[in-house]
């Protein structure tokens, strides 16, 4: 979870045209104008095609931002100068902003710490004539998320559908099949990559829109008005029959792929069918020829660095293992060679989770109750002839007795290796690095602090940043990945990794949730179990908070983890989030139901009362605290509400 800035939030300025901006956007006549299903059409397909709850038109006007059309929100407008769409018109190409909590533009934006809780966004200046910004078409998510350059360049291409639609019937421009209009499309649509066809039920083309309508791939001629079937394989045309009756059955979008040679090209393509009216989809037909290739490269890779890391370590380990076998080595020697093995141990089981998880994108921890005072001696060994080296000494405060920790063994020990390395490089000869162990509202957090140079002002808003160094007369040799990859460890584990620096002091602090912190009022076998499905620190907390001492909390990041542990949970409620990294929480429902039986109260924590019936109760994020929630979790429990 990301620290709002300390500094205020940054109204977006005003163009330096806006006069001219705001004649041409009125000139339009579009403003409090009804929904239309063009625009509508737009933003539906955005949403699902990104998988987001909020698409959106968006028009910036002189003290506000009033959407044409909106997906999944329900206000019709908000001011101006809380608008992330203010900063958008000011940019020539995409604005994204993956965390807000983490950008100090919208960290404490009321948009963003309350509803509708805005996490991601990327938005698409929409230009008029004279080149105006007029506004934006924008993707928004309540969490943070990465976003490629090929999304963007989708993202812009339905920016240029959009801008056609605004042009499209204001005052003064061409008809509609008027040359004028004709060559104004052409220039728009001359970005577009990709294909887009409007389609019915039987699969016939009612609209197609490409670079030149004239040259439709395979089909020798215009495809609109023609089946799927008289430009396509009958094997491709008959799986894109029945996609789109699924499609259109379900009201839900699809996607689908095919290897085909199109227009003289055999390539990869993807088609996304998403519903766009009564009886009616539009396909969003794009080649991936390019990303499948990556993709086969990047797993080429993966299976050649396997085989070149594991066959050293492998032969180190097992030379080690005969070494230590040996009698008569002499004790440091024993005690050296002992050290490497439990490393060279480590460092395999590290390379094995990074290479079978680099495959899934992301790192995956393997959480569990850990001592901290084992922990802790595992970093300082591994650090010990390292700072030898240095003439560096450390001080180790005293880890108070049966403190744990809930988090990955390796991943913590790799954490702190790097963070006392690091200090120990940059301490003067003579000094001493200082490793203290402290409570912390979620658990203990661990604080390793030097006294060297310090990090260099300009320099501290990058540090966490992959391949950052800041250079400088106390540059010290590395890659710059060491602390982007501890923060993203630290964070993946429920934790989170800060610094605090000055010439002379530099203190970072390793923040990690404690096992089992909602035992702390009551045995553990005098508590029922609840199972809390979330990945944000902060709700989990909030819960922790309300149920202390009231009931043991068992925590799953995802729905994966969830479906795991179903087999062998025994809990006497369970409370998902609206929306978590693989899925929407309701999706468990069914599981729940099947594992825990058909009357298992399920609670739900959600942005909105917008949820599928089967629910004991909905927690409505921002407006429920921690006494609400006891009083309706303790009333479901059967326990007196004190």
């Amino acid at each position: 979870m990301g620290i709002p800035s300390s500094r205020p939030m940054q109204t977006p300025p005003l163009p330096p045209d806006e006069s001219f901006r705001l004649e041409v956007l009125r000139s339009l006549r579009v403003l409090d104008t009804p929904a239309e299903e063009r625009f509508d059409r737009i933003t539906r397909a955005a949403a699902h095609f990104f998988g987001v709850p909020i698409a959106l038109v968006s028009l910036v006007d002189a003290s506000r931002q009033w959407f044409k059309s909106r997906y999944g929100l329900e206000a019709a407008e908000t001011p101006r100068d809380v608008s992330f769409c203010g900063h958008a018109i000011l940019a020539s190409g995409p604005l994204l902003v993956e965390d807000a909590l983490r950008d100090e533009r919208f960290a404490d934006n009321p948009l963003v710490v309350g509803p509708p809780f805005v996490r991601f966004y990327a938005g698409v200046p929409l230009r008029g004539p004279g080149n105006a910004p007029l506004g934006t078409l924008c993707v928004v998510d309540r969490v943070p998320r990465a976003f490629s350059p090929a999304d963007a360049a989708f993202l812009m291409d339905m920016a240029a559908w959009a801008e056609m639609e605004l042009v499209r019937g204001a005052p003064g421009s061409a008809p509609e099949d008027g040359p004028g209009r004709w060559r104004h499309s052409r220039l728009l649509l001359e970005a577009l990559p990709d294909l887009l066809l409007r389609l019915d039920r039987e699969g016939v083309c009612l609209e197609v829109i490409t670079r030149d309508p004239l040259d439709f791939p395979g089909s020798g001629g215009p495809a609109a008005g023609r089946r799927l079937a008289e430009f396509l394989p009958p094997a491709e045309a008959a799986a894109g029959l029945q996609a789109l009756g699924e499609v259109l059955g379900t009201g839900e979008a699809r996607t689908v792929e095919y290897r085909l040679a199109l227009g003289g090209r055999e390539g990869d393509f993807e088609v996304r069918l998403v519903p766009c009216g009564p009886g009616q989809a539009l396909g969003i037909v794009r080649n991936v020829s390019a990303r499948r290739e990556a993709e086969r490269a990047k797993e080429r890779f993966l299976h050649t660095a396997s085989h070149e890391l594991r066959t050293p370590l492998s032969s180190i380990r097992g030379s080690l293992e005969l070494l230590l076998s040996q009698a008569g080595m002499p004790a440091r020697a024993r005690e050296l060679a002992a050290l490497a093995h439990a490393n060279a141990v480590r460092l395999a089981r590290m390379v094995d989770d990074i290479l079978g998880q680099a495959r899934q994108g992301r790192m995956v921890p393997s959480v569990r109750a850990s001592r901290l005072d084992l922990l802790v001696n595992q970093a300082r060994e591994a650090v010990r002839t390292y700072r030898e080296s240095f003439d560096v000494a450390l001080a180790a405060g005293p880890v108070p007795e049966g403190a744990e920790v809930l988090a990955d063994t390796d991943w913590v020990v790799q954490i702190l290796v790097n963070l006392l390395s690091n200090a120990v490089k940059y301490s003067p000869p003579g000094e001493a690095v200082v490793l203290a162990i402290q409570p912390s509202p979620r658990g203990w957090t661990l604080a390793v602090e030097d006294h060297g140079p310090g990090i260099p002002e300009a320099f501290q808003a990058r540090i966490f940043r992959e391949f950052a160094q800041a250079g400088g007369p106390h540059q010290q040799p590395g890659s710059g990945l060491g602390l982007s990859i501890s923060r993203s460890l630290a964070e993946a584990m429920g934790g989170a990794l800060e610094f605090e620096s000055r010439p002379g002091r530099t203190v970072f602090r390793l923040d990690l949730p404690a096992a089992g912190r909602a035992l702390a009022q009551a045995p553990q076998g005098a508590l029922r179990a609840i199972l809390h499905v979330e990945d944000d620190d902060v709700v989990c907390g909030l819960l922790a908070e309300a149920l202390e001492g009231v009931a043991r909390v068992d925590r799953a990041r995802t729905l994966a983890e969830a479906r795991e542990r179903l087999p062998g949970g025994d809990w006497a409620l369970a409370v998902l989030d609206g929306r978590l990294p693989d899925g929407a929480g309701p999706e468990l429902l069914p599981a729940l139901r099947e594992a825990c039986g058909d009357t298992f109260p399920v609670l739900l924590y959600a942005g909105d009362d917008a949820a599928p019936p089967g629910f004991a109760h909905i927690f409505i994020k921002g407006r429920c605290g921690p006494d609400e929630i006891r009083r309706v979790i303790l009333g479901i429990l059967g326990e007196p509400v004190s």
